[in-house]
């Protein structure tokens, strides 16, 4: 039973990792390392602890990946560079930006 609680813990894990992780050579390289943790646990540790510490990371995760998606729908600016957040929230407000001077004539 004991293998079943880390299994289920170690899929849940891998789950939030593939919900919120893009799809890229570091997500791989991130879930090949919680397959290696939980393949080898460390000498003692009881297999409750870790699916305590497995659950715990799983809420994490879960809470990262809702505050991103809650931040991108709320405040959509966040992710802008500084100019394009100042044409973006000018524009917000009805005004237009003036276009920049060069010194060139």
């Amino acid at each position: 039973m004991n293998s079943q609680v880390v299994r289920s813990s170690y899929r849940a894990t891998l789950r939030e990792l593939r919900k919120g992780c893009a799809k890229d050579k570091r997500s791989a390289s991130i879930a090949s390392s919680f397959r290696s943790l939980f393949a080898t646990p460390r000498r003692g540790e009881a297999p409750e602890n870790i699916s305590r510490e497995a659950s715990n990371l799983v809420v994490f995760l879960r809470a990262q990946r809702e505050y991103d998606e809650l931040l991108k729908r709320y405040n959509p600016l966040h992710d802008l560079s500084p100019e394009d957040h100042r044409l973006a929230t000018a524009h917000r407000v009805g005004l237009n930006m003036p276009k920049d001077f060069s010194g060139e004539a």
